[in-house]
């Protein structure tokens, strides 16, 4: 991996600066079936669209009153996506939480015995080519150590040190390149276990990589946050299956990818749909779901 000059990053930082995301946010109901956000940069350049959806159906013979149903939209702005236009096959409120965390809240008034609803989200984005420059926000949230993230673990700040360089982006590549070398890939595992078993057992998923990249990184004093979205070319339709984990460093005025699972280093950032940023310290308005939650028991729900 070829260094990342200090010429680039002073390239990235000169341009104009963009929204930031972050900190407190009140809710905002959205218009009906679709909620459009006219603001944009010229950093945005690159058009891109990502489709899913979900099925709810009444696993009993009666009706089901007043059944609720939310789900994660893609995060309104980052370094490398803005949000343009949300369409929704059903009308839907948006809350927003203290990260920035778009959630999409469905409610039924009544569902028929054995029937079906299926919800289809449509969300049109502008992605940048390189990080645009914003806010870091709250830093000290993505300085401390956190569940999973044990930034100041013995182990962890002895690693830490030795990948660390005079320079944040230096660094943030040493820890990359420790973790993509050192920890063997698991196929998906349901529960979280965190950057110190990662660095301990040398194993983990896609989480597990993210979580000790960003405990490093955190441990060298570089703000650092743990991502959650899809990554893929173009536009597509995804699935649970296509849900993955990564990490974003702070340097230079921008939010940069690192992604040390599948090997990528602040490129390919318009292959980044971020649908939510992670944090223990800011409670999930989804409970324990990465991407939807609903009100019943007597409801089965799956990712279309």
């Amino acid at each position: 991996m070829s260094r990342i000059t200090d010429t680039l990053w002073c390239a990235l930082a000169a341009c104009s600066v963009v929204g930031c995301v972050g900190g407190n946010t009140v809710a905002a109901p959205s218009g009906g079936h679709t909620t459009e956000i006219p603001t944009g940069s010229l950093a945005y350049s690159t058009p891109k669209q990502i489709r899913y959806g979900f099925t709810l159906q009444n696993t009993t013979a009666r009706v089901l009153d007043k059944t609720s149903f939310r789900a994660y939209a893609p995060v309104r702005q980052t370094s490398t996506q803005l949000v343009r236009k949300i369409s929704a096959s059903h009308p839907y409120k948006m809350t927003t939480d203290a990260l920035g965390n778009q959630i999409m809240h469905f409610e039924f008034e009544n569902l028929p015995p054995h029937g079906t609803k299926v919800i289809t989200v449509t969300v049109d984005l502008s992605m940048a080519t390189a990080a645009a420059p914003m806010s870091v926000g709250e830093a000290s949230m993505f300085l401390q150590p956190e569940r999973y993230i044990e930034a100041d673990d013995p182990q962890i700040v002895s690693l830490a040190n030795t990948v660390r360089r005079g320079h944040t982006v230096d660094s943030a590549q040493r820890a990359y390149e420790w973790v993509a070398t050192n920890l063997k890939a698991d196929t998906y595992i349901p529960d979280d276990r965190g950057a110190r078993y990662a660095l301990t057992q040398r194993h983990g998923d896609c989480t597990e990589y993210a979580y000790l990249f960003t405990a490093l990184a955190r441990a060298n004093g570089i703000p650092t946050r743990v991502m959650g979205g899809y990554v893929f070319e173009g536009n597509a339709i995804v699935k649970a299956p296509d849900y993955h984990n990564w990490a974003e460093f702070y340097s230079d005025g921008a939010w940069h990818v690192a992604d040390p699972l599948k090997r990528n280093f602040v490129q390919h950032t318009s292959d980044y749909v971020a649908m939510r940023l992670i944090s223990t310290k800011v409670k999930n308005a989804l409970g324990n779901s990465h991407r939807f939650s609903y009100s019943s028991e007597d409801l089965r729900v799956s990712m279309n």
